[in-house]
This record gives structure tokens, sequence and C-alpha cells, in this order.
């Protein structure tokens, strides 16, 4: 599927902010940014919306990431409430 110049800007547009925690390791040690290199993002659709999460591991489940962001079905950047306590809103989308 390709997508317009103009999708791409409203969509990041859209994409207020996203969650990171530099600080935050999975059980082998790595790093969020270690781990999106490694083993790589998904986007995910629900019925609420959709969201990206990191895989932290090998085995590539849902069960076992961390959540990027959430965007509601009618277009609005949602927080997430367990990682508002715990990791930082960055500017932007990754």
């Amino acid at each position: 599927m390709f997508f317009s110049v103009s999708d791409v800007q409203k969509f990041k547009q859209a994409m207020s902010f996203y969650y990171w925690d530099d600080s935050f390791r999975n059980k082998s040690g790595l790093s969020l940014r270690e781990c999106r290199e490694k083993f790589g993002t998904e986007v995910v659709s629900c019925l609420h919306g959709r969201y990206k999460v990191i895989l932290l591991d090998g085995t590539r489940t849902l069960k076992y990431s961390w959540m990027l962001w959430f965007k509601s079905t009618n277009g609005k950047n949602i927080p997430v409430i367990a990682y508002e306590e715990q990791a930082k809103r960055i500017p932007g989308l990754v």
C-alpha cells in the first residue's frame, strides 16, 4: 500500500506524542532502541483504534512489547495510564 506525502503529513500531525523510557531494559538487558533495531515494531488495529509497539524479544509477540502510541478511531493520540506514570512523552512520531 502506498501513501501520498499529504497522507503521511496528516498522520504525523495527528500523532502528537509517543512513549519512551531510556532506562527501560527487556529481560535480556536490551534498551528500547536496541529492541526496535533487533526485533522491530508492529502497528496493531483494534476496535478502539490503532497502536504501535516495539517488540521486546525474538518471540515477537504483543504480550511482550512496549506501546509507543495509541491513536483512537476518531484520530486522536490517546494517553495510556500505565505509561503516563513511568515513561516520558516525546513529541513527534517514531
